[in-house]
């Protein structure tokens, strides 16, 4: 599944979109088996391409708001959090063998969904 952070960021309101371009969000890679490791990113990621502005934060890393107190975080981030899994702000694909999928990692949140038996092959290509 996809979920475009574009979108995500322009569903909000010009108040929270203020806020949090002035907010820096902590990911960390415990999900990942790597609760050492941790960045700390803009919560609002601007395109170098195209100019537009992305929401950037997720469920599975973001940790909570630099600049904000853990109670306002947790509730910020959670709000954030419905809003990048509405619906009709995501895809999902049936795969089938041989599919190959290309996405902007850029604008994007991706989730591997667990409805699959046998041996699932992902190779990640990055293009520079």
């Amino acid at each position: 599944m996809w979920s475009n952070q574009y979108l995500a960021y322009e569903r909000l309101s010009a108040p929270i979109r203020t806020l949090l371009d002035g907010l820096s969000a902590v990911h960390d890679a415990g999900s990942h088996g790597d609760p050492a490791t941790k960045a700390t990113h803009p919560a609002i990621r601007i395109h170098p391409e195209t100019g537009r502005r992305a929401l950037f934060v997720n469920g599975t890393s973001t940790s909570h708001f630099v600049e904000l107190e853990r109670n306002e975080s947790d509730a910020l981030l959670a709000m954030l959090l419905r809003v990048c899994e509405q619906p009709e702000l995501t895809c999902r694909y049936r795969w089938k063998a041989g599919d190959v999928a290309i996405w902007d990692n850029r604008c994007t949140q991706h989730y591997a969904v667990d409805d699959y038996t046998g041996t699932r092959i992902g190779r990640r290509v990055t293009v520079y």
